[in-house]
């Protein structure tokens, strides 16, 4: 007599069963879709780095860093130099036909990472995972994978989970790393804590170039199928963390009108008809605003396009619903102001 089983309804047959063979096709059907459906969930926001609002390239700073949206990066130097670019259409050596990958130099004799820190540190905790990615370098060059469990502020000191060499050639490959992640049990977690991830550890014996290209972090002993998700989803995860008032390919700080929000004083003084921006979705925490000048791009500043002058504002007032702080204001006057909402973990 045949059973099904109890998660998926598959057939399990008694022993000489007729029609065994169909119903066991059909059985790896659906545990190919489910496979597929799973794959889906990779633990990565913006792994196909399609999202990079912050601008392009990053150059002439150091320490712990973002650009590409969710991805952080730890520069030794301000040598170091990350910079999108850009896949041949058509290109076989990485698959799923991602448009862009992720370049990181790093100058000689500095530690640099490029890295994800992922929200909450219960994720994943005491399961089996498996981390994969596609990477190269322009001379052969040790490189490493560091996995850590970040308790937060006022939490556990964080926890070292992985910390495995490879050997990055000059020809794109896939590494594949199993990672088991603690339990925590007894650990107190405080605020931002995550699970850090970091790719492509090194302390560069001479100057190299370090690409990399679709990150997976899936939980299970196997890397599972790269299926991105839909664009505009990924986006919204992406935009939970980081949002900008510019146009997507507009870098923050640059003189335009373009998505500028407009504020109408009715009086001198602090006083204005009051512009609300709803966070749909909302932000992550409470985040950290900057303001620019539409006309200048000076931070901490609104533009008067009445009197054709920036005016700096005084206060700052965040939440998920935030209202622009207020500022000296001439009544009757025109205001435009640009922004961004940051609430990455750091």
């Amino acid at each position: 007599m045949s059973t099904l089983t109890e998660n998926l309804g598959l057939v399990k047959h008694a022993f000489g069963t007729e029609g065994w063979g169909d119903d066991m096709n059909a059985n790896l059907d659906e545990i190919d879709n489910v496979l597929a459906d799973i794959s889906k969930s990779n633990i990565f926001i913006n792994p196909m780095l399609r999202f990079w609002q912050r601008g392009t390239s990053l150059t002439g700073v150091s320490g712990y860093n973002y650009l590409a949206d969710r991805w952080e990066e730890e520069l030794g130097s301000t040598q170091c130099i990350v910079s999108r670019q850009e896949f041949n259409p058509g290109q076989t050596d990485v698959p799923c036909e991602p448009q862009y990958y992720h370049r990181l130099f790093s100058p000689a004799g500095y530690l640099t990472q490029s890295g994800q820190r992922i929200e909450d540190v219960r994720t994943c905790a005491g399961q089996q995972t498996v981390i994969s990615f596609y990477a190269r370098a322009d001379r052969p060059q040790a490189a490493g994978i560091w996995v850590a469990q970040d308790f937060g502020s006022g939490g556990s000191t964080w926890v070292l989970v992985n910390n495995t060499s490879y050997l990055l050639t000059t020809s794109w490959q896939k590494y594949v790393f199993p990672v088991n992640i603690p339990p925590i049990n007894g650990k107190t977690i405080g605020a931002s804590s995550n699970l850090y991830v970091g790719f492509n550890r090194v302390v560069a014996t001479e100057d190299v170039n370090i690409d990399f290209a679709l990150p997976q972090f899936n939980l299970g002993g196997i890397p599972l199928p790269f299926k991105p998700r839909p664009e505009a989803l990924e986006e919204l995860l992406c935009r939970r963390n980081y949002r900008k008032s510019y146009a997507k390919a507009t870098n923050p700080g640059t003189v335009t009108s373009v998505g500028v929000h407009q504020l109408y004083a009715v009086a001198t003084g602090t006083y204005m008809n009051p512009l609300v921006i709803q966070f749909d979705p909302p932000m992550r925490t409470t985040p950290t605003m900057t303001y620019y000048s539409s006309a200048s791009g000076a931070s901490g500043c609104v533009y008067n396009v009445t009197t054709t002058s920036d005016v700096a504002i005084l206060g700052n007032s965040s939440s998920d619903k935030i209202t622009i702080p207020t500022f000296p204001t001439i009544a009757d006057n025109l205001y435009y102001v640009h922004y961004i909402a940051d609430s990455e973990i750091y």
